[in-house]
Order: C-alpha cells, then sequence, then structure tokens
C-alpha cells in the first residue's frame, strides 16, 4: 500500500498516519505492506516517523517523481494529493482511493472493507 501525503507538517495527514499504523497489523494479516511518501526532505520524514512511532516507513520524494508518475501531484501546491494505492507485487495498481478534499481521508476500515 503507498500512502501518498500531502507533508509532515499536515495535521490531516499525521492523523492518517496514525489510524493507518494503528490498523497496521490488520493490513499485514492481509499481506499488505504499507509505505508513506511526501515531497518532505529525508529528516522531515524521520522525525514524524519517530514522533508517531510508525511501524512503516515514511519516503522522502522532493522532486515529486513517484507522486506525479501516480498522477497525484496537486501543480497548486506542489505537494501529493492525499491518496492510497493498493500495488500488485507484480508492480499493477489494484485499487486506488483519492480524498475528496485535503481534510478528508480515506479511512481504514474503509480501505479494508474495500479490500
Amino acid at each position: 500500500m503507498l500512502v501518498f501525503y500531502r507533508g509532515d507538517w499536515c495535521p490531516h495527514c499525521r492523523k492518517q498516519l496514525g489510524e493507518l499504523h494503528s490498523r497496521q497489523a490488520d493490513f499485514t494479516s492481509k499481506n499488505i505492506g504499507l509505505v508513506a511518501i511526501s515531497v518532505d526532505e529525508v529528516a522531515a520524514g524521520r522525525a514524524l516517523t519517530d514522533k508517531l512511532a510508525l511501524g512503516f516507513p515514511i519516503l522522502s520524494d522532493p522532486k515529486a517523481e513517484a507522486i506525479r508518475a501516480f498522477g497525484v501531484f496537486d501543480e497548486d501546491t506542489e505537494i501529493a494529493w492525499p491518496s492510497i494505492f493498493i500495488v500488485g507485487k507484480d508492480g499493477t495498481v489494484v485499487k486506488r482511493w483519492l480524498a475528496d478534499t485535503y481534510s478528508q481521508r480515506v479511512a481504514p476500515d474503509d480501505v479494508l472493507r474495500d479490500l
């Protein structure tokens, strides 16, 4: 599971990442690993991982290459639009969820139900 988030400064993102972490065992039971990606520098991602005690990696994409490749780069803000992708072992996108607004996110329960 790839989780694109706006940045470590975003309270909605921090909340979502914490909720995903709290349900990580449920995702793991379905053989789904989590990775979160933003344009933040490595140090910011590391600090956020430590602050939230996340059990999954946060990746830095400062040039937004992966964010653009998945089609969730917001040209107005130059950050990722909040979204979740399930990527199969063969690299194909199996499912995706895009946030309706920057402040409303797909809940982990909804993701698990859709899987």
